[in-house]
């Protein structure tokens, strides 16, 4: 069953929908796609423990609306985010204002997180210069971590490149690997 029908962008964190034990949660949001975004929050919310946060942004054929900053300052609180949030890994980064606005929200509201790595899909930009631009709003926000390091990078792989192995399943419920996600960057 899609999650789209389990989770409704009103779902309530509830004994019924929390998932307390995950610590470590991998997610692929359509940023393109306003219904998409809306889900994240609700979604957030049932993952109260996450410490490591990864999040692969994908490209949508036909965008149907971009969510501001403003979207996400009106969220209710997501206690994952404002208690236990330590790493967050985006992966490919295209610049887009959607996607600013949910690393902004991030950066304003984690007060754990030490680190934040994006990484942008091979040939993206034509530049290192270029894509440090794209960052420019997240460098004018007040960040609720005094100690959090951000790192950008390109990608090993230009988007739907990838080999196979990178978007195996098998490997995401691995539980000898500290952290099964952390495949294409050091973490």
């Amino acid at each position: 069953m899609p999650v789209r029908e389990i989770f409704q962008a009103e779902t309530r964190a509830s004994p019924t929908t929390m998932v307390p034990t995950v610590k470590i949660l991998g997610l692929r949001v359509r940023f393109g796609i306003g219904d998409d975004v809306k889900l994240l929050p609700a979604f957030l919310r049932c993952f109260p423990a996450v410490e490591r946060l990864h999040i692969e942004s994908k490209k949508s054929a036909e965008p149907t609306g971009k969510l501001n900053l403003e979207f996400w300052k009106e969220a209710v609180a997501i206690e994952c985010v404002q208690s236990h949030i330590e790493l967050m890994i985006f992966r490919n980064f295209h610049g887009d204002q959607s996607e600013l606005s949910f690393l902004q929200f991030i950066l304003e509201s984690a007060p754990m997180l030490t680190k934040l790595v994006i990484v942008y899909p091979k040939r993206t930009f034509t530049s290192m210069t270029e894509a440090n631009s794209k960052l420019e709003p997240l460098f004018a926000a007040k960040w609720a971590s005094t100690c959090c390091s951000l790192l950008l990078t390109e990608g090993a792989y230009a988007e739907g490149k990838e080999p196979s192995e990178l978007q195996n399943f098998k490997r995401g419920s691995n539980f000898s690997v500290r952290d099964p996600f952390a495949f294409i960057v050091r973490a």
